[in-house]
């Protein structure tokens, strides 16, 4: 993986957890939850359901309305 890079782990309940090794000093931060399953849009720091829903987004953060 890369640099600012998003993993989905596991999504079954028998998983044991996560290990992590690096050759060099390294963060990261582990986000758990229930899978929503639904649908991912991402455009830039904005993440919604649809590109429609985006663009609604971005009008309104140009507009000062966010």
């Amino acid at each position: 993986m890369q640099a600012r890079q998003m993993a989905i782990l596991s999504q079954t309940p028998q998983a044991a957890g996560i290990s992590v090794h690096s050759r060099d000093g390294a963060r990261f931060l582990l986000v758990a939850g229930q899978p929503l399953n639904e649908p991912i849009a991402q455009w830039g720091p904005f993440v919604m359901n649809s590109r429609e829903e985006l663009e609604t987004a971005f009008d309104d953060f140009r507009s000062g309305r966010f």
